[in-house]
Parts: structure tokens; C-alpha cells; sequence
């Protein structure tokens, strides 16, 4: 049995702990939210991106603007182009504030034992609203804000 080079020797038989210099901050579901806000930022840079370019490329009269001129076979492929890219993009968003959520929702030991304390049950490894209660005013603040901001997202 290999040991890996991010492992060190311990006095158990075989067995290899982390180096202790190994940065563990961004691990776990830290390194997923990092992710998650790395996509998210991602997606709002393109779509400022497009915007900026649309805006300033289009020209603009009563409020409409003309985004393509040309022939409806290219029309069509340009619009089955864009509408693909929006749902590219707005998966991206949704999975990464449904990771969030469920990150938030997911209650610490302390929390569930505070809930077995005062006789409640709570939902241990799936989403649910009766966490809601028995986690931090900012937990369910964040949980709130991307429930809401999902929520267009589907709608589209």
C-alpha cells in the first residue's frame, strides 16, 4: 500500500494523517462554496459582459434595439445559440445556490443537539424547512435571499 505525497507516517499500523502545513480552510463544503461563488461571478461577468457589448454595439430608437440583421437560417441559429447559452448559464446558478442552501440548511452538531434538547426532531442529510428554525438568523437569511433569487431562474 502507497502512501501519498500529502500524507505523513504515523505510529499506527499504516494508517497517514494530513500534513499539518496542508491549508484545510478550503476544504470540504468551503471548497465547494468557493466554487459555487467562483461559477456565480463567472456567469454575472458574461452577462455584463454581453450587456456592454449589445448596448454599445446596437442601435437603440423608442426603446427598441435591433440585436441581428440578416438572414432568418442565421437568425435561427443564432437564437437556438442564445437560448442555449442561457441555459447553460442559468444551471450554473441554480446548482450553485442549491449547494449553498442545502450547505446552509445542513445543521451543525450543536444545533441538532439543542433540537433533541427541547424534544423536536430535525432532517438530518436532505433539505428541509423544519431546519429553518433551529439555524442562525444569518443562515436563514442567506437560505432566504438565494430561495428568492432562484426562483426567476425557474421561471425563464
Amino acid at each position: 500500500m502507497g502512501m501519498h505525497s500529502s500524507q505523513v507516517p504515523t505510529a499506527e499500523a499504516g494508517a497517514a494523517v494530513p500534513k499539518p502545513s496542508q491549508n484545510l480552510r478550503f476544504s470540504g463544503w468551503r471548497r465547494g462554496s468557493l466554487i459555487a461563488a467562483s461559477a456565480t461571478w463567472t456567469v454575472f461577468i458574461i452577462n455584463i459582459s454581453i450587456f456592454i457589448w449589445m448596448w454599445s454595439s446596437s442601435s437603440i430608437k423608442g426603446g427598441n434595439g435591433v440585436a441581428f440583421r440578416g438572414s432568418c437560417k442565421t437568425s435561427n441559429a443564432l437564437d437556438i445559440f442564445i437560448h442555449l447559452l442561457i441555459n447553460i448559464l442559468s444551471t450554473c446558478l441554480l446548482g450553485a445556490s442549491n449547494y449553498c442552501m442545502q450547505c446552509l440548511n445542513a445543521l451543525a452538531r450543536d444545533q441538532i443537539d439543542k433540537a433533541h434538547s427541547k424534544g423536536k426532531w430535525v432532517d438530518v442529510g436532505v433539505p428541509s424547512l423544519r431546519n429553518l428554525r433551529f439555524m442562525t438568523k444569518g443562515n436563514v437569511l442567506m437560505w432566504s435571499l438565494l430561495a428568492l433569487s432562484s426562483i426567476p431562474l425557474h421561471l425563464l
